[in-house]
């Protein structure tokens, strides 16, 4: 009789233990909702950011204002520009789609362009930075100018006088900035990371084998505020444009992010498993990247993803299943996935975009299923 007492109360508790994990791994539907958060947020703002500069490199922010330059495509744009973008400007452009609750925000290249207002570089706040005649580097600062004969300086790479070059800016902090100089046809892709009295400079491959030897070296170390720290320590920093590698600058180590793992546009959170497609059902991780790099196990949120009640907002029927699933954008409050959803039968009931918002309950997020024309 004890044993079958025991046995009946094992019986009633894995009952509803399996039933408790069985609610976690669906979503509450009232979390679901259409179109773009109503409120505006500095996830909002973070995101309405990323989705207006998608043709410019964010450089800083200063006095309300973030500082872009222009991306260059091709060796023909031969000069650095500088673009500002207010946050009173682009918190007007948010409550603009806010209000609205239509099923997708798409965002032509003009509405984007009116948001910014070039700026000159010979204003002094930004170096001038252009590319002249024989390959010659032009920059000038506040503190010095200086050419540099880019066939001497980049001769490891057989750089010629009439070789096409193309030339960005993706980081410039007070002290210091860090130019890209890139050859396709040679397979050229270096940084000039250089302070702004532009005597002390590196040129090297932030990345892969070159990486690890300039930071092996120390030649790293006197440019390491260029670098976002990504930990309140500061020790932890991400390298620009490097999507997959954290470095400690005090230890010298390099912490590889894993080929499934997404690292945040700002270098502080792991979504684990999130480059994985089609995105796998079920549990979702995110770490901080500190827990992440030391193998702890402890989260930043956890949550569940269910396809199914999400493709109900799809305007064609879908059997709740994915073809396509990716996460394409990633920061501290917001996940942002690609989602094809399938037919019923066969082919396609449509893409969009899901936002996961994790401000209020990261265990617990609001989804919003909106196409945001993310899909890289």
């Amino acid at each position: 009789m004890h044993r079958l007492k025991y046995l009946n109360i094992f019986i009633i508790l894995f009952s509803v233990i399996y039933l408790l994990l069985g609610c976690s791994t669906k979503i509450n539907k009232e979390m679901i909702h259409e179109g773009f958060p109503s409120e505006v947020s500095p996830a909002t703002m973070e995101l309405m950011k990323h989705l207006v500069s998608s043709h410019l490199h964010f450089l800083t922010e200063v006095e309300e204002q973030y500082i872009f330059s222009k991306q260059n495509l091709s060796a023909e744009d031969n000069e650095v520009k500088y673009f500002v973008l207010s946050k009173n400007e682009l918190e007007t452009f948010v409550k603009k789609y806010s209000s609205e609750k239509g099923k997708s925000i798409y965002l032509s290249i003009e509405e984007k362009n009116q948001l910014f207002d070039e700026v000159e570089p010979e204003s002094g706040d930004f170096p001038e930075i252009t590319i002249e005649k024989g390959n010659i580097l032009f920059i000038k600062t506040e503190e010095a100018e200086k050419e540099f004969a880019l066939a001497s300086l980049l001769s490891q790479y057989d750089i010629q006088t009439t070789d096409e070059i193309r030339l960005n800016l993706v980081a410039l902090n007070e002290n210091e900035m860090q130019i890209d100089l890139r050859n396709p046809d040679k397979s050229m892709d270096v940084s000039l990371v250089i302070k702004n009295d532009l005597e002390h400079f590196l040129v090297a491959e932030l990345f892969g084998e070159g990486l690890e030897e300039v930071v092996q070296s120390g030649e790293l170390d006197p440019f390491k505020e260029l670098f976002i720290p990504v930990n309140e320590n500061g020790n932890l920093r991400k390298i620009t444009l490097v999507s997959d590698v954290i470095w400690d600058a005090d230890t010298g180590e390099l912490y590889r992010i894993n080929d499934d793992d997404y690292l945040s546009d700002d270098g502080k959170f792991v979504y684990l498993g999130g480059k994985v497609d089609p995105l796998s059902e079920g549990k979702q991780r995110i770490q901080a990247v500190t827990d992440y790099v030391q193998k702890n196990e402890e989260d930043y949120a956890q949550f569940s993803l269910d396809f199914k009640p999400l493709s109900e907002f799809l305007e064609e029927k879908s059997s709740g299943k994915v073809t396509i699933a990716k996460v394409v954008y990633f920061a501290e409050d917001y996940a942002v996935i690609y989602a094809n959803f399938a037919g019923p039968y066969i082919g396609n009931a449509g893409a969009t975009n899901i936002i996961v918002d994790l401000q209020e309950d990261k265990n617990n997020p609001t989804f919003y299923v909106v196409d945001l024309n993310l899909h890289l």
